[in-house]
């Protein structure tokens, strides 16, 4: 399982999940994002295999 972080309208949430799709359909769920706004649900890999992932940005 890995660590993702989900944000939706403002709103985060911890998900622990096995692949970036299936977090972010638990996020949906956890949300209750309606059907035509689930393109806004955004989810980002924080934790792999225990160990903490940092992301920078490359221009």
């Amino acid at each position: 399982m890995h660590g993702y972080k989900a944000f939706y309208n403002g709103r985060q949430a911890d998900i622990r999940a096995e692949s970036l799709i299936a977090a972010k359909l638990k996020a949906i769920a956890q949300f209750k994002v309606k059907k035509s706004k689930e393109h806004m649900v955004s989810v980002h890999l924080c934790e792999l295999d225990g160990e903490q992932v940092t992301h920078v940005a490359v221009d």
